[in-house]
């Protein structure tokens, strides 16, 4: 069973004339968040405006994070330490130079591997600290997207939802999170809190679908599997906790005919093998039984021929003696 939570991923949008930075707080790896940020791409950080436009998306934000903006160097490109990008382009476009570029680590050198690169914002003074950070493609974090003005529209302020892995659902007002949730949601710490924008904690039971039988919603919102052998529903048996749900099964003491059949097959098998030795060695006793009985039988059989046979021989001697003792007398 899979667990079944589709968490409605929220999205800020900075009111601006051209274009809109979105920002999306379900974390994603960069093919997935550029894809996701069609039909624009994610954010480049091209000029000190454009830097200003994404640090102010993220003024309610807790003091850190990590987001994923548009820098990649593809496999073929080498890592220039000369060039202010470092041999990286914005997949928005722009070429490899920038009138902005910040490095917290440099890049290794490489020629061959692909990279990407992510923003790192600490907030430990009205100013931010930022810099730019080369990192895995395949990590995931949250995003920001930059949407062309044409694909977009600028004065919108209402959260996005973004869809998730579940069946659809029909859209939500924004007024159907309750009287107590009024604002747009946003989420910035590590591990996930959803939080209002006004700081406050989010009321998540309002806000997610509940989880299906077998998962409980944790702290984050996010469903997770509840073990229920902790309360011991085997008794005697081994439990077994799986993807929402458990199993009770043999543990090698207990003969249950309940018990799960990938469990029991040795047993089986053992029974089955064992069954036919057991009727060849019973065969083999009565055999062997056979085979004495008759041997006994013939020895007393002899022994009794013998006897009788002895006998005769005594009783003709003994009347050959008497004979010819009465021919003696006569003579």
């Amino acid at each position: 069973m899979e667990a079944s939570l589709w968490f409605l991923g929220f999205s800020l949008a900075v009111v601006s004339s051209s274009p809109r930075y979105v920002l999306h707080l379900i974390p994603s790896s960069f093919d997935e968040a550029n894809k996701k940020c069609l039909p624009g791409t994610l954010t480049s950080l091209w000029s000190r405006e454009e830097v200003g436009a994404v640090l102010a998306l993220l003024s309610d934000s807790e003091n850190q994070h990590t987001l994923w903006v548009g820098l990649r160097k593809d496999r073929t490109a080498c890592v220039d330490p000369a060039l202010p990008l470092r041999g990286f382009r914005w997949t928005a476009g722009g070429g490899p130079q920038s009138m902005v570029s910040r490095w917290g680590v440099e890049p290794k050198p490489t020629c061959t591997a692909v990279r990407c690169a992510a923003l790192s914002v600490h907030r430990t003074s009205p100013e931010p600290d930022w810099s730019l950070n080369p990192i895995s493609c395949r990590h995931a974090y949250p995003f920001i997207c930059k949407i062309p003005a044409e694909n977009g529209t600028s004065t919108s302020t209402t959260p996005e939802p973004e869809p998730g892995p579940g069946p659809s659902t029909p859209a939500a007002e924004p007024t159907s999170f309750g009287p107590s949730v009024s604002e747009p949601l946003a989420e910035f710490s590590t591990p996930m809190t959803w939080r209002l924008q006004n700081r406050s904690k989010a009321e998540l039971s309002t806000v997610c679908s509940g989880c299906f039988p077998g998962f409980q919603q944790a702290a984050s919102g996010q469903c997770e599997d509840v073990d229920e052998c902790v309360s011991g529903p085997c008794e005697n048996r081994t439990c077994l906790n799986t993807h929402g749900t458990f199993r009770c099964v043999c543990d090698g003491r207990h003969d249950d005919g309940s018990c799960d059949p990938t469990e029991t097959q040795d047993q089986q098998t053992s029974s089955t093998v064992l069954v036919p030795v057991l009727v060849a060695i019973a065969a083999l006793v009565v055999l062997v039984t056979v085979v004495v009985v008759m041997v006994i039988c013939c020895c007393r059989r002899r022994r009794s021929l013998n006897k009788r046979f002895n006998k005769s021989n005594k009783l003709n001697k003994s009347d050959m003696s008497n004979k010819f003792n009465e021919s003696n007398k006569f003579t």
